[in-house]
């Protein structure tokens, strides 16, 4: 049952009724609050597990308990729209459970008699969940579910008001037995409530649930394979043909008869023609037309999508004669995808059996020579073998007169020329156009006259080509009298070229200031350098972006319109769905084109593009610990409207201007490029980052490899990494979501799309009518109407978005691939396949008996082993792996050497490590204590994790998580924790002297922003993360190293929490105050990190003034400067810090180091090294009090007590 559904009111009403009578009849609101406690099956097991670690004679009762467990689990899958709308359902199907067996479990009679009542009702829940799964969406399945609701909440009640009995173990055996036929009497009604479920089933709902997945699937397949579909383009096309134009063409007798598909017409039609002949158009017209008769299939290729194949021709041909069709698209699911996805032969062979099943079929393909002239040769033959081997194909291809093009169709197809026909219609086209303008313009009668012959030669000027008279007649907006109307008509451009000429120099010469002369070459080049079309939002917001201003906030709109480009560059740059297009593609070839004079150099906007994209990435409104409050407001105000482009292209750009460069590029603009990397990676890198694959390599990037940085170069190849990635796997956004992409991301930006998409989503405004004080006009002026935004990463309705909730989830219901591998620990039980087919042919290749062998087994364990692991992996999960099952286990003929040899490693890592995370989750530190006796005399079982950082990341976290689980922990994950630290810490073997510079920020990783933004407002965690330092303080041997990475962390809780707890003690173990790189942190580190004093100074809240005046109490540097090189009081922090302490910066400043002076304290930033001030000493003037308020200062020492208020 899906959660997007919402309740039906029948059965809604029935769950409320069912909670309300619960709650009467138990008549004990304490009991009822203790049942409230319980919302979750972990804790009822974290009960049973207990049971039996104390009793062991009721190891088979608590056994037979499990299926009844297990089905309720799936029954609260059923419910799951009713536990979102009141998550107390939940409460009161897990809390009465564990009370029972709480209760019973000191009786061992009862605890059985508890069993096997609970296991008859166990035995009914499976089924039920199917069926909800099956048929959720039908009135009469919720009613069931609420009715069986009813009966659970009743058996509990019988149960308990039994149970609870003063002295019902001494009457146990008495009154169970007539409590035993009430109880029975319930389960018959559930038994029967089921029934009516199987029977109310009818062979409709079947049908419809068939097809509902059958389409589902078809979906799912297609978003995966992303055809490109080209509707809103063919009616913006459609949208700016005038009445008759394409009336010629219709009526030609050989169209005709290729229309109606007779004996004798040209299976092939080629409709070519000179450049702006209005050939798109024209094409346009004959898709229409061709719609309305038979099935149809185009494609209307472009400059603007570089990265056209053949391939995705091909799909997207195939995905358009499928739709609506059931049996074509049983054909597509049918086929082998991993072919389809890779090989055109397998994609024309499908395509071919797909028009043959049609009756007859039309194919157009308008712009091939727009595209790659090898993809159109490919294209070109995929095109004609489908001619062919279909007897009712047609195919019109519409091009220019290319030469490769004209050898291939002159023999093979019926050629028709546009700019020899078309006259007449560009006639009728001026003549309306023309019309249109005069209406907002004033001239006498003579003028009119004349302007009117004036007019009469455009069409004889255009030679046939409608972009000519289009751009003619769009110029004339620029021209406000007669004199200038008469020298430009009268002289008119002898071809495009010249067109452009005009228009180009207009920009050069008779724009009215470099700056907008400036502005309009940067659109230009931007618009034609961008890897996707860039919106007017986006344009608008990335020309206000200030280079290198990391303080920033670009919030305000320009006003900028479609109209204001075209009046700033001319006609040459179009608005199409709200996307910016030059004009046509040879306006794109003729401004980049070297032989004209002062020509858009491509590299250089590219750069320019590139770096704006950083920039603003950079600024503080894309800090990963920005204010909630200023985030919000930065939401209204705009200020994200350049996000989802600069954060998906930035690296993209990289790439294409690498491309457009290779090994000649400029090396001024090389090395600004890989300083705005620098600085990217200093702002927003994540400290997590691994690569997903080593071997990862782009071509393009190989001068940046060689001439930039090798942090640089990293930066880059991962994101494309990622993003290459997204196109194949389910990479999602949000916590506990889809796809394990957060260390395969190398920057910490993605979180902010996360949390745009939920402030837009919160913020806009139900259908059914505004809110008060609503935002959402500013915001559908900001970001457009569709605000609601796809969550998976790659997907391109992440930055496109839809209109309404409802489309979005209809879309991303496409991503799933609900096809799952049955195997336990194959990669694909988890992730799953798009369709059916494929996973019942991974089944058939990969895990057919005697066919292939697995990974562990060639690295050296038997088949038997895998076995073994699986059942531990599958053990641990259910918290089942006891002692005497571990003892029983072996790793068979698994030998570990002694050798520090990857290989090896990475072996006993694959049988182990990845064990950890299930493990701690669990909380089953037995498994740990063994696994680290497994593996004794070998390695070190702590350094192990280090060399494989994709398996000691998942476990660190998994232990801190257990750590906050458990509040006081068991000494085993306490020292899991400190000593996989220490030991990385003091690694000094020969591979880290080899490796070690790869996995030096690995500790970082381990504590990093994640593990201290926990300990925000949760003492409990923080004393943890306290505790786990103290382990690593005590046990590390390299106190200079330990002194860096202290260092570090001070400048990490700057950035996060501004606890001045944790600051205190990181300041007593030797953490410089000003985050010092001098202590062995790199450059990239201190600039991001810090110093401290920079990265809090950022915020203004009542914890980071209290955080600055704890820094420069203990010697900070208030001289240092921040990035553009102004003072730290700039910035907002100390701007507002009067509201919090109840004096300015500067009396702060001043304060601070008069007092340290009187405690015989050198400053920090006065030669010689800080001494620690005496303790309980403070600066005169005001503090915060325990509340956060302005109060006296004095008497309470910084950082004591509530410093984290």
């Amino acid at each position: 049952m899906s959660s997007a559904s919402a309740p039906s009111s029948a059965a809604w009403t029935a769950f409320t009724t069912a909670m309300a009578t619960f709650r009467a009849g138990l008549d004990d609101e304490g009991r009822y609050q203790e049942i409230l406690s319980t919302t979750s099956i972990d804790q009822v097991y974290d009960l049973t597990d207990k049971l039996q670690r104390t009793q062991r004679a009721h190891l088979t009762n608590l056994a037979r308990i499990e299926p009844y467990l297990e089905g309720m689990r799936a029954y609260t899958r059923a419910i799951d729209t009713f536990v979102s709308a009141k998550p107390e359902i939940l409460a009161l199907i897990w809390g009465p459970i564990k009370l029972l067996i709480e209760l019973t479990s000191t009786l061992t009679r009862s605890l059985d008699e508890l069993a096997k009542t609970l296991e008859k009702i166990g035995g009914l829940l499976p089924e039920l969940d199917h069926a909800a799964r099956l048929f959720g969406h039908k009135d009469h399945v919720n009613q069931v579910l609420a009715t069986l609701f009813h009966d659970i909440l009743q058996f509990y009640l019988v149960a308990l008001k039994f149970f609870s009995m003063r002295k019902w173990k001494t009457l146990f055996e008495a009154f169970w037995p007539m409590k035993r036929i009430e109880l029975n009497e319930i389960i018959d009604k559930m038994k029967r409530h089921t029934a009516d479920l199987r029977n109310e089933i009818r062979m409709e709902d079947i049908q419809s649930t068939h097809q509902t997945r059958r389409t589902l699937e078809y979906s799912t397949l297609q978003t995966d394979l992303h055809p490109l579909f080209y509707d809103k383009k063919l009616q913006s096309l459609l949208g700016n043909v005038c009445p008759g134009t394409a009336n010629w063409l219709l009526n030609d007798p050989d169209v005709v008869k290729w229309m109606e598909a007779t004996g004798d017409s040209s299976k092939v039609i080629w409709l070519h023609g000179l450049p702006g002949a209005g050939k798109s158009h024209l094409s346009a017209c004959v898709i229409e037309a061709s719609i309305s008769r038979c099935r149809t299939a185009f494609v209307l290729l472009s400059h603007d999508i570089p990265d056209t194949s053949e391939l995705s021709v091909m799909h997207s041909l195939i995905f358009q004669l499928a739709r609506g069709d059931p049996n074509l698209q049983d054909m597509v699911l049918a086929a082998n995808l991993d072919s389809l996805r890779i090989d055109r032969s397998a994609a024309v062979t499908l395509l071919v059996n797909m028009v043959n099943l049609l009756d007859n079929a039309r194919i157009i393909v308008d712009g091939l020579d727009e595209i790659d002239n090898r993809v159109a040769d490919r294209l070109l033959n995929c095109l004609l073998e489908i001619s062919n081997n279909c007897e009712g194909a047609r195919v019109l291809i519409s091009s220019r007169p290319e030469t490769q093009i004209k050898l291939v169709l002159d023999s093979v197809s019926k050629p028709i020329r546009a700019d020899s026909h078309n006259t007449s219609s560009i006639d009728l086209f001026v003549k309306q156009r023309f019309a249109e303008w005069l209406h907002h313009r004033t001239f006498s009668t003579e003028e009119l006259d004349e302007i009117y012959q004036l007019r009469d030669r455009i069409a004889v000027g255009a030679k046939g080509m409608f972009l000519y008279a289009h751009l003619i007649l769009r110029s004339l907006d620029f021209l406000h009298s007669i004199d200038e109307i008469r020298r430009d008509l009268t002289v008119l451009p002898s071809d495009l070229n010249q067109a452009y000429e005009r228009i180009w120099r207009r920009i050069n010469e008779h724009l009215p200031t470099n700056t907008v002369r400036e502005k309009a070459r940067q659109i230009l080049g931007w618009v034609g350098c961008s890897p996707v079309p860039l919106t007017i939002r986006e344009l608008e917001q990335a020309l206000l972006i200030n280079p290198a201003d990391i303080e920033q906030r670009p919030t305000g709109m320009s006003g900028m319109t479609v109209l204001d480009i075209v009046r700033i560059c001319g006609p040459v740059v179009e608005d199409a769905n709200d996307e910016l297009h030059f004009v046509h593609f040879t306006a794109k070839q003729y401004f980049f084109s070297k032989d004209i004079k002062e020509s858009l150099d491509a590299s250089r906007y590219t750069l320019k593009l590139t770096i704006c994209c950083i920039d603003y990435l950079c600024q503080t409104h894309h800090d990963c610990d920005i204010d909630e409050t200023q985030f919000q407001q930065n939401v209204v105000d705009g200020v994200y409207r350049f996000h989802h482009y600069a954060s998906s292209m930035w690296a993209k750009l990289v790439e294409s201007y690498f491309k457009l460069t290779g090994d000649a590029g400029d090396p001024d603009r090389l090395g600004r490029l890989v300083q705005r990397l620098e600085v990217l990676r200093a702002f927003r890198g994540n400290d997590n980052f691994c690569a997903l694959d080593r071997q990862y390599n782009n071509e393009a990037l190989a001068h940046l490899s060689q001439q930039g940085t090798v942090d640089a170069y990293k930066l880059v190849l991962g994101e494309l990494q990622l993003q290459d990635a997204a196109a194949t796997r389910l990479f999602e956004l949000g916590e506990s979501k889809r796809g394990d992409w957060r260390q395969a991301d190398p920057l910490e930006i993605r979180h902010i799309t996360h949390s745009l998409h939920a402030s837009l989503e919160r913020r806009i405004c139900p259908p059914s009518g505004h809110r008060s004080s609503c935002h959402c006009q500013d915001l559908i002026r900001h970001y457009g109407p569709r605000v609601f935004k796809c969550a998976f990463i790659g997907c391109e309705y992440q930055r496109l978005g839809f209109e309404t909730v409802r489309d979005r989830d209809s879309h991303t219901k496409t991503h799933d691939r609900p096809w799952t591998c049955d195997v336990a620990g194959c990669e694909y039980s988890e992730e799953g396949f798009v369709s059916r087919q494929m996973r019942d042919r991974h089944l058939d290749t990969a895990h057919r008996p005697g066919i292939h062998k697995t990974s562990r087994e060639i690295q050296g364990t038997t088949a038997e082993d895998s076995e073994k692991v699986a059942l531990l992996k599958a053990l641990i999960k259910k918290n089942k792996l006891g002692e005497s099952i571990l003892q029983t286990i072996k790793f068979g003929k698994l030998t570990v050497k002694t050798t520090r040899t990857f290989t090896v490693l990475e072996t006993l890592l694959s049988l182990g490590v990845n064990l950890l995370p299930f493990a701690l989750d669990a909380l089953n530190y037995h498994f740990l204590e063994w696994f680290k006796l497994k593996t004794q005399g070998q390695l070190r079982y702590f350094e192990l994790q280090l060399l494989l950082v994709n398996s000691y990341l998942p476990a660190a976290e998994a232990a801190w998580r257990a750590l906050v689980r458990c509040g006081e922990s068991p000494t085993i994950i306490q020292q899991y924790l400190g000593e996989t630290f220490v030991s990385f810490l003091g690694y000094n073997s020969d591979l880290y002297g080899q490796h070690g510079d790869r996995y030096w920020p690995g500790w970082a990783r381990g504590f990093h922003m994640r593990i201290l933004r926990q300990t925000r407002d949760n003492p409990t965690a923080e004393h943890l993360l306290l505790s786990v330092w103290d382990y690593v303080d005590k046990h590390n041997y390299q106190s200079e190293t330990s002194k860096a990475h202290w260092s570090l962390l001070l400048c990490d809780v700057a950035r996060t929490t501004c606890s001045t707890t944790l600051a205190d003690w990181l300041f007593e173990h030797g953490a410089d105050v000003n985050g010092d790189r001098g202590l062995g942190a790199p450059r990239v580190f201190y600039y991001r990190r810090g110093p401290p004093l920079i990265a809090a100074a950022r915020k203004d809240t009542a914890r980071s003034a209290r955080f600055l005046q704890w820094l420069l109490h203990h010697g900070a540097n208030p001289s240092l400067l921040p990035v553009r090189g102004l003072p730290i009081s700039s910035l907002k922090g100390p701007t507002g810090i009067s509201k919090w302490l109840g004096i300015s910066w500067e009396e702060l400043v001043e304060a601070t180091a008069e007092v340290r002076k009187k405690n015989e304290s050198v400053l920090f930033w006065e030669e010689g090294e800080p001494k620690i001030p005496p303790t309980g000493t403070n600066p005169p003037g005001n503090s915060l009090t325990q509340d956060g308020s302005p109060g006296k200062m004095g008497t309470k020492k910084i950082g004591s007590g509530t410093a984290n208020s």
